[in-house]
């Protein structure tokens, strides 16, 4: 079974937000942190050196100077011959969307959306002044709690969001970012497949829970995600049946069925087509 972790779960009266250097938290948590797990919380991880992360079941080679994102629950591990310097950040929805600023809130949408492939290109050598800047009045400000911190924080992160947006902008090689408008549109999509994993809906209906036209919800996917709606409903079904399936407490059928299949053998028959492996034979693979 995939063990999650919390930062501070409910206890409100903290931040819901760290700063962490890499390796001492790896050698810390060594146990848990090179076994497949998940976090209720959002991470930015700050890779000063090259190496591998394994990150939804699929290993990211990562250059020096890199960041990657993890949205929340999405599965990762660290891997242990990597040199895993670097720093994480950690953050709950609480310290982002409770301020007046929208900046980061929009931000939210673009970074932390789970969807699409994040770009792995080390970060360009004239940000990494103002970055490391930012980072260490970051973790000053962390060292003890100080009148209006929170506030404080909350500001030189937002600067830190922006920063990145720009060199994802920057980097990009796809067409122009979404606005905030279609970013909202493309995150509420995947929340409702999310949500509908063992009830299926058609495009027609998840087009009308959105209140769009289903061209322009495949014209969305397609232009952002590279994918049309079924495709992108396809592989969100076919990670979850591999989350489920590394819980190896459930059954294949019972897998099938949490994802709306009825027969095994339909279940099998799908992930096969998608994962190129039967069910059996992908958790025989897990580590």
């Amino acid at each position: 079974m995939i063990k999650q972790y919390h930062l501070h779960k409910n206890d409100y009266s903290k931040l819901h937000f760290e700063v962490q250097p890499m390796r001492p938290y790896f050698e810390k948590k060594h146990t848990h942190c090179i076994k497949p797990h998940r976090h209720s919380f959002y991470q930015i991880l700050w890779f000063y050196e090259a190496g591998n992360h394994f990150i939804d079941f699929e290993v990211h080679q990562l250059p020096a100077q890199s960041l990657t994102f993890l949205d929340k629950h999405q599965v990762h591990y660290f891997c242990p011959e990597a040199a895993n310097q670097g720093v994480l950040i950690h953050f709950n929805d609480y310290f982002l969307m409770h301020q007046q600023s929208e900046v980061p809130k929009s931000l939210r949408y673009l970074l932390f959306n789970g969807l699409g492939n994040p770009s792995n290109a080390p970060i360009p050598h004239e940000y990494l002044p103002k970055m490391t800047q930012l980072l260490t009045l970051m973790q000053d400000e962390l060292k003890q709690t100080r009148f209006q911190q929170k506030e404080l924080l909350y500001h030189l992160f937002s600067s830190f969001l922006v920063l990145i947006e720009r060199i994802n902008r920057q980097q990009a090689t796809n067409p122009a970012p979404p606005s905030l408008g279609d970013a909202e549109l493309l995150f509420a999509f995947r929340k409702t497949v999310e949500q509908h994993l063992a009830t299926p809906l058609s495009i027609g209906q998840i087009s009308e829970s959105l209140h769009i036209h289903s061209k322009k919800l495949s014209a969305l996917t397609q232009t952002h995600l590279h994918q049309t709606p079924a495709q992108f409903i396809a592989q969100r079904k076919t990670l979850e049946a591999k989350r489920l399936l590394s819980n190896t407490t459930l059954s294949i059928k019972e897998v099938g069925y949490a994802l709306g299949f009825e027969q095994a053998t339909y279940f099998t028959k799908f992930f096969k087509k998608q994962a190129s492996l039967t069910p059996k034979d992908f958790r025989a693979s897990l580590p």
